[in-house]
């Protein structure tokens, strides 16, 4: 007998109930840009080799764009380092000290001014590493 509603799909629950649609607003795992911006906030640099090393990113010029999009000053340098095959021309990326507030309210860590804010960011280095 057919009622016109349709029910969940064998094991699975009603629309609503249980169960949320769409993306998640705050998922437990960084994006992709999240992760690099706070490698650039935590003081660390980047060429696309180490990128891919450290964070999997494969692309890191295009993260950087968007970390850029986003209103953070991304700065640069090219670099030659050593290759399989002889040296190889990339870039080396790392953040501008004026963006690490912009980085910082991205990243959803407290607004800090003057000395505080740069103690900071040596002393989240130095809380990873305990």
């Amino acid at each position: 007998m057919d009622d016109g509603k349709k029910g969940p799909a064998a094991g699975g629950t009603a629309a609503g109930v249980g169960q949320t649609t769409g993306p998640a607003n705050h998922s437990a795992t960084p994006r992709k840009w999240q992760r690099v911006l706070r490698w650039f906030f935590d003081g660390g640099t980047l060429n696309r080799f180490d990128a891919y090393r450290e964070l999997r990113d494969s692309c890191l010029n295009t993260t950087v764009s968007q970390i850029e999009l986003r209103g953070v000053k991304i700065l640069r340098k090219d670099e030659t380092v050593p290759g399989a095959f002889g040296p190889v021309h990339c870039c080396r990326y790392w953040i501008s000290p004026e963006s690490l507030q912009r980085a910082r309210d991205l990243l959803g860590h407290p607004r800090l001014t003057g000395l505080a804010a740069a103690s900071e960011n040596a002393l989240t280095q130095a809380v990873a590493v305990v």
